[in-house]
This record gives structure tokens, sequence and C-alpha cells, in this order.
């Protein structure tokens, strides 16, 4: 047979792996799977969303033989504009030159060889999609615990670390723009790796409470999640690539309620017999309800969350016939009211040091991914395989230029504080 060379091996990678990969990617969470995907205007590398955020109050009854409203004070539509800069988004496979030397004249042998490297960056995107759907956008995997002259980092959680990262310890203290804490600009995650702590392969001087730990260089620049757009606060410095500013879509939440969502803290028990779920579940849709127009129709929450749910269903014998419903996307689901309840690895959270979960409320037609195009490899020059410089290996790379964005938080609803 013919031998293969680097054009038909980026073929491969092309045709053979390109469309399962976007596939497992853009459905990598219910949450992900279940939002409205659609290109938007670009000007630069922002999306600009046209806002309606006041009314007309030139209206109402009058008396016979007075001013008609309006006389008085002309009113008008008020309008405003969100904007949101796009985050990039990358995985990398590398393929050494023997490997593609042996499989020139097989095409299987090829596949075989970087199967597992494109299983691996395909589990790992779509580990961070998910895990930045569902955060902040400032890139935090957790926070620290005072920890002084020692190799243990005492932190929060370590829900979201794994060993082999490498990571930045930041230090908020003094504002924006945040800096590495200590002479290193990384630690190295090392075993052992403790549901509080975790080793590096050096001493830590002084980390404070409330450092936070990220990704090696990822600090600011995640997407937006669901912990920022279903919110009421501005979120945290310096995240979803808004620098210092640190305003979602660039509106300011403290002067402008309209972009709030509707947060109710629970009070009392969730779960088991005679907890108040169903009640504060429903005071939550109902708070959304009257501020805004809304058309909540996706419930989100951790998994231990749902059991509590369940057994509040089971208590009251209205778990439904046959268990869990199987949406279209293929995950399992609970229901409340007619509206799925999913459970999403990543929608616990830890904040401050205080441990809480919640219940996300999601009007799905209110928020979608913008992006400037689907998964793709990156190929200006022609190639999607190229040469590593001094090295006898090739690397392919996986981008996607995109961001989570909302045009009407408010429709949006979260139970927090949930113990």
């Amino acid at each position: 047979m013919a031998g293969l060379d680097l054009t038909a091996f980026d073929d491969i990678l092309k045709i053979d792996y390109l469309g399962p990969v976007r596939d497992q990617l853009n459905n990598s969470s219910v949450t992900v799977s279940m939002l409205e995907k659609r290109l938007e205007d670009f000007q630069g590398k922002q999306v600009f969303l046209p806002l309606h955020t006041g009314r007309n109050f030139s209206i109402g009854s009058r008396a016979e033989d007075v001013d008609l409203p309006g006389q008085t004070s002309q009113g008008a539509q008020v309008y405003d504009n969100a904007v949101y800069t796009t985050s990039f988004q990358y995985g990398r496979i590398r393929v050494t030159g023997p490997t593609i030397k042996s499989s020139r004249n097989n095409k299987g042998a090829f596949i075989r060889a970087v199967d597992s490297e494109m299983r691996g960056v395909t589990r790992d995107l779509r580990q961070s999609i998910n895990r930045q759907i569902l955060r902040q956008g400032d890139g935090n995997l957790t926070t620290c615990n005072l920890t002084t002259g020692s190799v243990t980092v005492e932190v929060n959680t370590t829900k979201y670390l794994q060993v082999g990262m490498i990571v930045d310890i930041m230090d908020l203290s003094s504002g924006p723009p945040a800096v590495p804490v200590g002479s290193g600009d990384s630690v190295d995650v090392r075993n052992p790796i403790t549901p509080t702590s975790f080793t590096v392969g050096s001493i830590v001087s002084t980390v404070d409470d409330e450092d936070l730990v990220v990704l090696e260089d990822t600090h600011g620049d995640d997407i937006w999640g669901l912990e920022t757009i279903i919110s009421t606060a501005n979120p945290p410095v310096e995240s979803g690539n808004q620098a210092a500013t640190s305003l979602l879509g660039g509106i300011d939440r403290t002067t402008n309620p309209f972009w709030q969502a509707s947060v109710t803290t629970h009070t009392g028990t969730f779960g088991g017999v005679g907890g108040n779920a169903l009640d504060q579940m429903q005071l939550t849709i109902d708070t959304a309800d009257i501020n805004t127009d809304s058309d909540i129709n996706l419930l989100i929450t951790s998994h231990s969350l749902k059991r509590d749910y369940a057994s509040v269903l089971e208590s009251l014998r209205r778990y439904p016939p046959g268990g869990e419903t199987i949406l279209s996307s293929g995950y399992k689901a609970l229901e409340f009211n007619g509206m799925p309840l999913v459970a999403d690895k990543d929608a616990e959270t830890l904040t401050s040091g205080d441990a809480f979960e919640r219940i996300y409320f999601a009007d799905t037609s209110t928020m979608w991914i913008a992006h400037m195009g689907d998964w793709d490899w990156m190929q200006e020059d022609g190639s999607i395989l190229n040469r590593i410089p001094a090295r006898d290996a090739y690397e392919a790379i996986l981008f996607r230029y995109m961001n989570l964005v909302t045009d009407q938080p408010n429709a949006n609803a979260a139970l927090i504080s949930i113990s």
C-alpha cells in the first residue's frame, strides 16, 4: 500500500477523531448539553449583547380632561449593552517521530498509537470545561488555609486537584493583579492528596487564608460559570477574562439590580422526613417569577442534594414510577413540578472556608455558549501535526474561542446555603 505521509496523518486526526471529540466536548456535562449553542457577532475578541433594561412608564389611567400619560415627561424604553470577552481553550497531544515512522504504512497502527493521547486530552478537556461551566471564571480550584514553612498546603477542598498538576497559588490580599505566592511561579501537586491538603515538592514559605489555587497560568482566564451568572454579587476579581474590572458582561450589579439573579438562602432542614425541600424550592422559583418573566426549565445540583431530594420524594411516596427519568441528552433526572432536576459532579461549591451546597434554577434560553467556531485543530499553516523544535516529536493542538454568556441573569435563581 502507498505510504502515509504527514498530510495523511492530518486527515486521520481530522476525519477519524475531530467529530467524536467535538460530540464529547459539547456534551461534557448535563449543563453544557442543555445550553443553547449559537454563533454570535464578534467585534475583535468581544461579544456585544443588547439588553432591554427598563420600561416606558408613560402609561396609566387618568381622570377626565387631565394631562395624558407622558405629557409632563416623555417615557421611553431603556437599553444597555453587555460585553463579554472570549476565553481561549486549548488541548495538546504529542506524537513521537518513531511512532509516525513505525506506522507509516499502516493507518490502523497510527490510530492505535495516538488513541490513548486522544482519549486523554478529550477526557481532560471535558473535565476542565465541566468545572468551568459551574464555577466563577477566576480559575479557582480551591481556597487555601494558613500554611507556614511546610510542603503540605492546607486547603478547603481538594475536589478539583489531581496528582501531577502544575498549579499557581495566588495572593489576592493586596488586590488585583494577583501575584504568585513565594519566589516560584508554581508548585507541583504531589502525593498525597487528602480531602483538605496536598503535598508539594518543596517547602512553601507562607500561604495565607483565602489564597487561591489555580492551574498554572490560567488565573482569570476561565469562561464564566453558573456560580457567577446565577448570583446577586459581582464575581471575584480577575475573573472570566475581565481582568481587574471583574464584571459579568461589564455591568456592575451593585448599581444595576436588573443584572442580579434571584437568590434564596435556605432555612430549616432540607432532606428526609419532615424536610422543607419542596417548600424552599418552590419559594425560589416563585421569587424569580415575581421579579421577572422567567421560564425556568432545568434544576442543577450536586449528587448529595439530589439524593436528599429523592429521600423527600420517597417519604411522600412521590418518587416517579421506575425511578429517574432519562433526558434526551442521556442524563438521568428527577422531576420537580415537571422540570428535570439533575446532578452535576462539579456543582458542589466551597467558598470562603464554609462548606455549603446549592440548587441552580436555570432558564436555559437566557444563557448560551458564544463562540467563534466549534472545536478544531490549529492548522493555520496548513498542517495539523507540527514539529516540536529540537525534538523528534510532533504536536497537535485543539482549540476553541468561547464563553458562557447571558442576556437575562434575573430570569434565573438559586437556593443556597443548604446544609
